[in-house]
């Protein structure tokens, strides 16, 4: 599956993991499929598919899929969420494999947009990067 395949590429990235941090608090990798836990050590990353459409081609559908995938990464400083996002993004740009752990092959992926917020929260600022990849994949199960 898609989710498996992005989060094996993602936690087996090692300056990313440096970022993430090895001996987190929280006790997990700081990456997590679609919402991070309530008490979440930052940094971190949540990834989410935000749309999707089949691959039709003359003869019909194929087993090519299409979908676009949302990298929010989070941090307690501008930089540290920047050097954050550049990780996923070194990690992701032009992605041709095939991923055991999810067992998919990546046929592609397209950074399509990138955008930064800040927001207040009860005891600080939390900076956010979030970056949005067209992927293209195949799953082989």
């Amino acid at each position: 599956m898609l989710s498996e395949g992005l989060y094996n590429i993602l936690s087996t990235t090692a300056a990313l993991t440096a970022l993430l941090g090895t001996a987190r608090t929280d006790g997990t990798t700081g990456i997590f499929n679609m919402l991070a836990p309530d008490e979440v050590t930052i940094p971190y990353i949540v990834f989410a598919q935000e749309g999707a459409e089949p691959v039709i081609a003359f003869e019909g559908a194929n087993r090519l899929q299409r979908a676009v995938m949302r990298f929010s990464c989070y941090a307690s400083s501008a930089k540290v969420v920047k050097q954050v996002a550049n990780q996923v993004k070194y990690a992701l740009n032009g992605l041709f494999q095939t991923n055991a752990a999810g067992n998919v092959t990546f046929e592609g992926a397209w950074l399509e947009r990138e955008v930064d917020l800040v927001e207040s929260v009860p005891h600080g600022t939390i900076y956010s990067t979030h970056v949005d990849y067209t992927m293209w994949w195949t799953d082989n199960a």
